[in-house]
């Protein structure tokens, strides 16, 4: 719903190419440095959240931010009520022992995924973060792509912005973007589809449970630039059949 891409004329987003979250604060002690659990981010794949994520972090002042993303096809399909998700979710911490106060500022949000991402460069314009649908699907996140559309745009571009390099300098910047990113989308693509299935979750949830290095490329991919590797489909496959 960039104002920007409309005006540019890039394609619009359609509803299966959206995400959405939902996200509240809550007041808690149990993130405080030398509290039980202390300073972490938890980001889960559960029976709780699937076919989405939930996440939970402090935000400083005994306060955490905690909510659930979930694609707007797996909503409209599955009939699901992402305010009633984030509740039971909600309810599913505080069973762990883990106190949070009641919710606030509950607030919800579209995120238009990388399988959406239109063309970046428009003459003298370009598309970056969310407006140009930087978000991975899996995760929410997408500060690695913007932050980076953003340094690898800014080191293309000429001296002067009235120069005639301009728009070669832009379409450098748009191929460059692509190509680093290229198998990172593919693989997190394929992940979300696995994802999506609750047999294919359970399975990647307990390789990564069981080898680190699973978990280590796993994390790499939801919040970085990370790829599948064939290395690492092997061990997935041998960690998650073992019993």
């Amino acid at each position: 719903y960039s104002r920007v891409r409309g005006a540019l004329g890039a394609r619009s987003v359609k509803r299966f190419e959206l995400g959405v979250a939902m996200r509240a604060y809550a007041d808690s002690t149990s993130f405080e440095p030398g509290s039980v659990l202390g300073p972490q981010l938890s980001l889960e794949f559960s029976r709780h959240t699937l076919p989405g994520y939930g996440w939970l972090f402090p935000t400083g002042g005994r306060i955490v931010n905690i909510g659930i993303g979930v694609s707007a096809r797996d909503l409209r399909m599955r009939k699901l009520n992402i305010r009633e998700m984030l509740k039971e979710y909600t309810a599913v911490i505080a069973g762990r022992g883990i106190e949070l106060g009641s919710l606030q500022q509950c607030r919800s949000h579209c995120l238009p995924q990388f399988t959406s991402m239109p063309r970046l460069t428009y003459g003298h314009a370009a598309l970056i973060g969310d407006a140009a649908s930087m978000i991975n699907p899996v995760s929410g996140e997408g500060i690695e792509y913007g932050v980076a559309a953003a340094r690898a745009l800014v080191n293309r571009l000429p001296r002067r912005l009235d120069s005639p390099d301009l728009a070669k300098a832009l379409s450098s910047f748009e191929s460059s973007f692509r190509s680093a990113y290229r198998s990172h989308f593919i693989s997190s693509v394929a992940a979300y589809a696995l994802l999506r299935n609750s047999w294919w979750a359970s399975f990647m949830v307990r390789a990564a449970q069981r080898d680190p290095i699973v978990l280590k490329d796993s994390l790499e991919m939801l919040f970085g630039s990370g790829r599948i590797k064939a290395s690492t489909t092997a061990r997935i496959l041998r960690s998650g059949w073992t019993r």
